[in-house]
């Protein structure tokens, strides 16, 4: 199946944020949502606009066509130079390198056997796996591989004090010789939202990074995963959101795949099948392991109040942690393209395992295609900029390989 990156339709305004659909005793997401999703009236495809080409004419009547549309791709430029931000996070970045490459071979020694272990635990379960239910067996295993993990979690915490005494102290510093300090307040004011604690709690870790290791197989991502402490802190807090450093303001930017062609339940269903499920038959975890992005959103354990869980984001040269929620359908949606929402990612300030900060939807569009708009704070440095925009390329560049992907699955069931 050939799936081009960029849609060829675009949307009009809607207010309506769900599809209809009965609601069942044994859907698992469904459980999960604690929502009703047959409560609330679907939108007719038909009430969309259908755009020949996404790349329209740039002419002030299409701008207009586009605008109106509430679909559009976002509003970050990459600045042309770097300023005396990017200068200066580079020049403090020369004291990281070579603790950060030391970092790689002591994690890479420290982690190694918990994550084989994490592996022959999950090769004892039948394929595929949608959640790894917490029963006393669990809590055993958890508790073992945590005492397993003591090494790497001291040895992470000294090196992130290490990080904090370089970074924080001399970026201040900076701040007041060339008066960025004036943007301080404002800047701390804006990521209000945001400067909550993540939620991070050791079992959610542990099944996350379980379910993300079974995708990528057990070496690739065992010499990724030092990314997520080593790299990823320092791109955060120096390079892309420093209040200290840069002059924050979010910024907007969606990525979404063709239409494709399935119902919204369709649409929802294979987005769990991929993001959700633990552990997939062997087919489907190779054609998984072949995109250049996975997420893995763990289904949360029934009882849950908040259906929130870590999420592991990765890629061929960086893994990243986030907060998750699976969305409630009918609570309404931050996009304005959004049909239905599947899940919410916020990216904390205070989560020092996800390079940027901000919130994140993954949503239903029309003719079951699925959207992913990011409102995320950069500066005005050309770093900060970058990664954002690598983030924006790499959504681009797997929005076909998601939606030929959930395009063949859009069957799934839904039931534990």
């Amino acid at each position: 199946m050939t799936v081009t990156v960029k849609t060829t339709s675009v949307t009009t305004t809607t207010t309506t944020r769900s599809s209809s659909g009965k609601e069942s005793s044994s859907l698992l997401h469904g459980k999960t949502l604690g929502g009703a999703w047959h409560n609330v009236e679907s939108v007719s495809d038909a009430t969309y606009v259908r755009f020949l080409n996404a790349r329209l004419p740039n002419t002030k009547e299409n701008r207009e066509r586009v605008r109106t549309s509430k679909r559009r791709a976002g509003d970050l430029k990459l600045p042309a130079h770097y300023n005396a931000e990017d200068w200066f996070a580079m020049f403090i970045s020369l004291f990281i390198v070579p603790v950060g490459i030391a970092m790689y071979f002591v994690l890479w020694a420290l982690t190694l056997p918990g994550f084989i272990i994490a592996s022959l635990y999950l090769a004892s379960f039948p394929k595929p796996l949608r959640i790894i239910e917490r029963t006393k067996g669990y809590y055993l295993y958890s508790v073992f591989q945590f005492l397993l993990a003591i090494p790497a979690l001291l040895v992470t915490f000294v090196y992130w004090v290490y990080l904090f005494v370089l970074i924080m102290p001399t970026t201040l510093l900076f701040s007041i010789l060339t008066w960025r300090i004036a943007n301080v307040s404002t800047n701390w004011a804006a990521l209000k939202a945001m400067r909550q604690s993540t939620g991070f709690t050791w079992n959610d870790i542990l099944v996350s990074t379980m379910g993300a290791m079974y995708r990528q197989g057990l070496g690739e991502f065992v010499f990724y995963f030092p990314a997520v402490v080593v790299i990823v802190p320092v791109l955060k807090y120096l390079f892309t959101c420093n209040p200290f450093l840069h002059r924050l303001t979010p910024k907007y930017i969606n990525q979404w795949t063709v239409p494709l062609g399935l119902t919204d339940d369709q649409a929802v269903a294979s987005a769990v099948q991929s993001i959700s499920w633990t552990a997939h038959v062997e087919k489907d975890r190779a054609d998984i392991d072949n995109d250049r992005f996975a997420a893995h959103y763990p289904l949360t354990p029934a009882g849950r109040a908040k259906p929130a869980a870590v999420g592991v984001q990765f890629t061929n040269s960086i893994v990243n942690f986030t907060k998750t929620t699976h969305n409630i359908a009918g609570t309404g949606l931050r996009s304005e393209s959004g049909k239905r929402g599947i899940y919410v990612v916020e990216l904390f300030f205070w989560n020092p395992c996800h390079m940027v900060t901000g919130y994140v939807e993954v949503n239903v569009q029309f003719e079951g295609s699925i959207e992913h708009p990011m409102w995320c704070f950069t500066g005005d440095n050309y770093w900060g900029n970058r990664f954002y925009k690598n983030v924006d390329n790499l959504f681009w560049n797997y929005a076909p390989e998601a939606g030929e992907y959930f395009s063949g699955h859009g069957n799934a069931p839904v039931s534990r």
